[in-house]
């Protein structure tokens, strides 16, 4: 006889969900908040708390833990050790919070926002640790049409004289 085993299954294979719950966890850790369907962000909270709960404590063991979770990413771990445990250090639970959200236009699915349930300061780092320089963000306008226009017309600008 089938039994129902606890969990969520999310309509996907053990290691398909083990990497989407691995990716939705760092993206909360390095963004402070994700976007998600309700049911992901019910299977996420105890992960996340679980997680939190993992760090605050000094064992060694329990930082083998984080790091399988998270895998192996060492600037995940380190932002999670100097941002969000240092937020967290005087509550025991209740780190994280869940917003309703209109629903999805296509499916009618039931949208929601995690978030730290405390504001976590977070950088202008990206995923990969670059920080955006203004030559980048300068190549990035160039390629639009709205920042060509724009450069077309700071040129014009200082091409026009004023008299004095």
């Amino acid at each position: 006889m089938k039994k129902k085993v606890f969990g969520e299954k999310l309509s996907r294979d053990t290691d398909s969900r083990n990497a989407l719950f691995r990716a939705l966890l760092r993206a909360l850790i390095i963004h402070g908040s994700i976007i998600t369907t309700y049911a992901k962000a019910n299977a996420i909270k105890r992960d996340a708390e679980k997680l939190i709960r993992f760090a605050k404590s000094a064992d060694f063991n329990d930082k083998r833990k984080i790091s399988a979770i998270l895998a192996n990413d060492r600037e995940t771990t380190k932002k999670l050790y100097e941002t969000v445990v240092a937020t967290f250090d005087d509550i025991k639970s209740g780190f994280i919070r869940i917003t309703n959200l209109p629903r999805r236009r296509g499916d009618n699915a039931r949208i929601v926002k995690l978030e730290w349930s405390r504001k976590i300061s977070v950088s202008n780092k990206s995923i990969k640790g670059k920080d955006k320089t203004k030559s980048e963000e300068a190549k990035a306008d160039k390629k639009s049409l709205r920042g060509r226009l724009n450069s077309l017309r700071k040129k014009s600008v200082k091409s026009v004289k004023k008299p004095v």
